[in-house]
């Protein structure tokens, strides 16, 4: 069975429509997820970065800093919910003044601040 040429013509037309489509929304996905990452800045600033190195590098670099503030007894490399890298903040007691010196993100990484109250190492670890 031969396809009549108009008909082939239509469905190419809405292929270029939709892939065309398929494209701008992907950049607006793109453009949307990258506003969502904050600098080093302290919260409640509005500068964006995207990560340029990784989490490791980051905390092994800005964690002397961070131990340095005070009531803060560990940080450490972890995930949000969705498996993007973070750094995880722990706190020995709720401290609103402490929470308000320590960064939303660190070169694009989000921190987020837990209180574990404070961290002893096991007998006989090593």
């Amino acid at each position: 069975m031969r396809v009549p040429q108009c008909v082939l013509a239509r469905f190419s037309r809405a292929a270029r429509r939709d892939r065309a489509r398929f494209v701008a929304g992907l950049l607006v996905v793109v453009a949307v997820g990258a506003s969502g990452c904050r600098s080093g800045a302290p919260r409640g600033s509005d500068r964006v970065t995207v990560p340029s190195r990784p989490v490791a590098a980051v905390l092994a670099e800005h964690a002397p800093r961070l131990m340095a503030l005070g009531g803060i007894t560990a940080v450490g490399e972890s995930a949000l919910p969705d498996g993007t890298p973070c750094i995880r903040v722990f706190l020995l007691a709720r401290n609103p003044e402490l929470e308000k010196r320590i960064p939303r993100s660190i070169e694009g990484h989000p921190v987020v601040v837990v209180v574990s109250g404070e961290i002893r190492a096991m007998p006989g670890g090593k």
